[in-house]
Order: structure tokens, then C-alpha cells, then sequence
């Protein structure tokens, strides 16, 4: 458990700076941003999902960028569906450890009143029995 505060502890460190400059440079814009910072719990990714993820969301208009320790703030696409979940859409070329690119799609979506995140990642041009999925926790950081 300690050891996982530690974790946690360091990789709010990497990103604090990118936190705070997304904050400062958001608030010179019309609407202040919603920053969640997303701790991944239940992973069943297999190395394909990072431990903890940063969503920066602009709701004036819709836009929306996510961080994650090995990669700073990307864009990402963001709708709204009719329940009022905030659903994400990225893409990804990571590699494998042989130096193949895989090319990944990974879906998300954070609901705003239980901060509940749902993560999933799906392979194109592969198939693959059991994409990796994920579950965790979602904190408010910045309104």
C-alpha cells in the first residue's frame, strides 16, 4: 500500500507542471476547465492501459486533452452522451517490446456525478481475443 502512494506521489510530481500550466493557460481562455485526474484500479490491460490518467476538459466549446506519465497532453475526442457521461476517444501507435508498432484505439468514459471511469483499449488490424480494459476513479482537480 505504501509503496503504491509512492507511485502515486511521483507521478503526481511528473504531472503537476503539465496540470499547471494546462490550468493557466485554459483560464486565459472564455470558460475555466474541468480537470479530472483518473486513477486506474482494476487493470486488466496487460501493459496497454497507464496506471493513472489527467482529462482536461473545456466545456465552452467541447474540447478535451488527456495526459498520462508517458505521454504529455494530447488532443482527444469528446462528446456527451444523453446521461451526461463524458466519453472520450483517442489513438495511439505504441510499441511492443520487439519493436513492433501496434496501432490502438482506446475508448473512455468518466461519469461526472459518481467520478466513476471506464478505460478500454481496441487493436486495429488485429485480432485479439481480450482487449484490455480497465476501471478506476476519477478525482475533480480543477473547475
Amino acid at each position: 500500500m505504501a509503496r503504491k502512494k509512492l507511485q502515486h506521489s511521483a507521478l503526481l510530481k511528473r504531472l503537476l507542471p503539465l496540470v499547471c500550466g494546462a490550468t493557466m493557460t485554459a483560464q486565459m481562455a472564455i470558460g475555466e476547465p474541468l480537470i479530472y485526474e483518473c486513477a486506474i484500479q482494476n487493470q486488466e490491460s496487460r501493459g496497454w492501459i497507464e496506471p493513472q490518467y489527467v482529462f482536461r476538459i473545456d466545456t465552452d466549446p467541447l474540447r478535451a486533452d488527456h495526459a498520462t506519465e508517458n505521454y504529455g497532453f494530447k488532443p482527444t475526442r469528446i462528446r456527451t452522451d444523453r446521461k451526461g457521461h463524458y466519453r472520450f476517444y483517442w489513438q495511439n501507435k505504441p510499441k511492443a517490446k520487439n519493436g513492433q508498432e501496434f496501432w490502438v484505439d482506446y475508448f473512455a468514459r468518466i461519469d461526472p456525478k459518481t467520478k466513476a471511469i471506464r478505460l478500454r483499449g481496441v487493436f486495429v488490424l488485429r485480432w485479439i481475443a481480450n482487449p484490455p480494459e480497465a476501471f478506476g476513479e476519477c478525482t475533480l482537480i480543477a473547475k
